[in-house]
């Protein structure tokens, strides 16, 4: 995420830029304390996201806010000032903030909020994702993997699945192809744009002809089906799909 600190005191400003620099998913790609420097290193930049004082030196932080909205930029701003006044605050929320904080009492809410914006940090060990709506069974599967050294998401519905921030740090996905909202066919359509490439294990109640030609139609728009299972089926025949994972990519992802 890349982002532009402005504020007048050099020794917040570093302050903040010692915080914010532990997190390695943030950028900063500029500071600045007067306003007109502010407007044009944001309007150039466009970063992600602007730590806002509202006091600086020379020119005003809101009249920075105003000429980036009215010049389009729609970065996420965080104003973070003393003048906490409710007039004040409401003139921000006006021209389009994601938050108000004190910067006496609330500068740490505020950097939190801020990092509540990254993209997820891969998972340290491989993730599976488990898209079955009858309970018993999703957690049969997820025992079932429960020895491989693995981490399990279990998601009850297909569109819970292509809502997780997770969604592009799975190592595969076990999909159930009856949902009650979704159907098999479809959500895969959804994971051949969302998660081009991904891994998949097709499980279903259905005879083999029908998990056979899906198989297909998955390789066909560019998902990789590992493996189809009709249910019931046992912990080998599930190890045995995933087998190539678990032995090869598994081990250089650990």
């Amino acid at each position: 995420m890349n982002v532009v600190i402005v504020e007048d005191s050099e020794l917040i400003s570093s302050q903040i830029r010692r915080v914010l620099g532990k997190e390695p998913r943030i950028n900063i790609i500029g500071v600045a304390s007067e306003e007109s420097t502010a407007i044009a290193l944001i309007l150039s930049s466009k970063p992600d996201a602007v730590l806002l004082d509202l006091s600086l030196a020379p020119g005003s932080g809101i009249a920075v806010l105003r000429a980036i909205r009215e010049a389009g930029i729609c970065s996420h701003v965080f104003v973070l000032t003393n003048k906490t006044e409710e007039a004040i605050r409401l003139q921000c929320e006006g021209l389009g903030i994601s938050g108000f904080f004190d910067k006496s009492a609330a500068a740490q809410e505020c950097f939190n909020k801020l990092i509540a914006l990254l993209p997820p940090l891969p998972p340290l060990r491989p993730l599976f994702a488990i898209v079955e709506d009858e309970p018993f069974m999703a957690e049969l599967v997820s025992d079932m993997l429960g020895g491989a050294d693995v981490d399990v998401e279990v998601f009850p519905l297909g569109s819970a699945l292509l809502k997780s921030p997770n969604l592009q740090w799975f190592t595969a996905i076990i999909l159930d192809l009856s949902l009650p909202d979704i159907d098999g066919f479809e959500l895969m359509d959804k994971l051949a744009t969302d998660a081009e490439g991904m891994s998949m294990v097709l499980m279903s109640g259905h005879d083999l002809v029908v998990l056979r030609t899906a198989k297909i139609y998955g390789n066909g728009i560019g998902l990789k089906v590992r493996g189809v299972l009709t249910k019931p089926f046992t912990k080998d025949a599930l190890l045995a799909s995933l087998g190539l994972l678990l032995t090869t990519e598994l081990g250089q992802a650990l």
